[in-house]
C-alpha cells in the first residue's frame, strides 16, 4: 500500500536491529507485550509480515489469555496483510465490543467490509463512527477512506461529502488540506 511504501525509507529500517535496547529497559512486570505489539505494527508498516507474526506472538505468549483489546487489533491487522479480511473483521468486531467507540477499530472494519464486497455496510460503519462521537471520529483517515467510500457508492457522493465538510467546521476548525481536497474533489 501507498502507506507501507512511505515507511519503506532507510531510516525506518534503522529502527529496527535498536528495538532490542528499548527491551533491556523492560524489567519484570512491564509491559513487554505491549512493545512486541508496537514493533510488530511496525514490521507490518514495512512490509515485513511475517517479522510481525514472530512479534505479535511471542506478545500473545507473554500476555496470556484471553486476548486483549490490544491483541484482537494485532491479529486483525495480520490477518488485513494476509488479505483476509473477514476473518479480519472479525478480529475487529471482538475488539470494538470492547471498545465500542475506538475510531481506528471502526475504520479498520470499515476496510474490511469494503474488500469484502459490503460497500454499503462500510459506510454504515465509517457514519456511526462519525455520529457516535464527531470529535473523535472526524480523523483524517476515516475521512478519507469515508470519501473515497461515497464516490464508489453513486453520484450523490459529492452531496453527501459536503455534508461531512459541513460537520468537520462544527467541530474541527483546523482541518488537515488532504482532507479539504477530497471533500471539495
Amino acid at each position: 500500500t501507498v502507506c507501507a511504501l512511505q515507511y519503506r525509507s532507510p531510516e525506518y529500517f534503522m529502527i529496527l536491529p535498536n528495538t532490542n535496547d528499548i527491551f533491556s529497559f523492560c524489567r519484570d512486570g512491564a509491559p513487554r507485550h505491549m512493545l512486541l505489539s508496537a514493533l510488530g505494527r511496525l514490521h507490518l508498516q514495512l512490509g515485513d509480515i511475517s517479522g510481525a507474526e514472530v512479534c505479535f506472538n511471542e506478545a500473545s505468549e507473554i500476555r496470556g489469555t484471553p486476548p486483549d483489546l490490544r491483541e484482537l487489533v494485532d491479529r486483525g491487522l495480520l490477518a488485513m496483510a494476509h488479505n483476509q479480511f473477514a476473518e479480519a473483521y472479525t478480529y475487529f468486531q471482538q475488539a470494538s465490543h470492547l471498545e465500542p467507540s475506538n475510531v481506528m477499530i471502526l475504520n479498520n472494519m470499515g476496510v474490511c467490509l469494503l474488500y469484502g464486497g459490503q460497500l454499503k455496510e462500510a459506510i454504515a460503519v465509517l457514519e456511526s463512527a462519525i455520529n457516535q462521537n464527531p470529535v473523535h471520529g472526524l480523523q483524517e483517515s476515516l475521512l478519507l477512506n469515508l470519501c473515497t467510500l461515497y464516490d464508489m457508492e453513486s453520484s450523490k457522493g459529492r452531496r453527501k461529502k459536503f455534508a461531512l465538510l459541513r460537520q468537520l467546521s462544527k467541530y474541527q476548525a483546523d482541518a488537515p488540506t488532504a482532507i479539504l481536497e477530497k471533500l471539495y474533489g
